[in-house]
């Protein structure tokens, strides 16, 4: 049986790998100090940098299977958003007055409706939802020539009343009458 154990190398007066062979009964037979391990790396040849090499690994190892973590959690929450029913891909902004956590920009994501509250997730890591309780429909419209990008051609721009606020969502035509949400009859 061939053990690797650390023991203090002749000449030199460091500790480093040093095989041996075993017997069935116990009686060992040290091999020559060149041992494979330390030809295969020489920083492997000191017991400091083998500790470092060793402490790197496990940091580098646990930052990965953090990374592997996160964007399989991503990966699978765009997949069940998307499978959502009445669910539809779009940007939203506000036009009018103020909304929290929401801005004049165009802001991609996903929305659904639930019963007259618009559950928006916004695109990229969507790990949050934004809930916005609208009281009505304020219009319909198509958007201008370069006004909403990556929705196809001739997106439509519903207007909704949250509150004070204008919310202006922007979708793909044929996701129009998901956009709309219970106010579809209305429309």
């Amino acid at each position: 049986m061939l053990r690797i154990r650390w023991a203090a190398v002749a000449r030199s007066g460091q500790y480093a790998p040093v095989a041996e062979l075993a017997d069935l009964h116990g009686r060992s037979w040290r091999l020559p100090d060149i041992t494979p391990l330390g030809m295969m790396c020489p920083l492997l040849a000191r017991r400091n940098h083998c500790v470092m090499l060793i402490a790197l690994l496990l940091v580098l190892g646990v930052n990965l299977i953090v990374v592997l973590a996160l964007i399989v959690y991503v990966v699978a929450r765009r997949r069940w958003l998307k499978r959502q029913s009445g669910a539809f891909v779009g940007a939203i902004r506000v036009s009018a007055g103020e909304v929290d956590r929401l801005g004049a920009k165009w802001k991609r994501g996903s929305g659904r409706w639930v019963h007259d509250v618009l559950v928006w997730s916004k695109a990229t890591l969507m790990l949050t939802n934004h809930l916005l309780p609208v009281d009505s429909l304020s219009g319909e419209r198509q958007a201008d020539a370069g006004e909403i990008k990556r929705l196809g051609d001739g997106p439509v721009i519903i207007e909704l009343m949250c509150g004070d606020a204008t919310i202006a969502v922007g979708t793909k035509p044929e996701h129009r009458a998901l956009a709309m949400g219970p106010f579809t009859r209305g429309a």
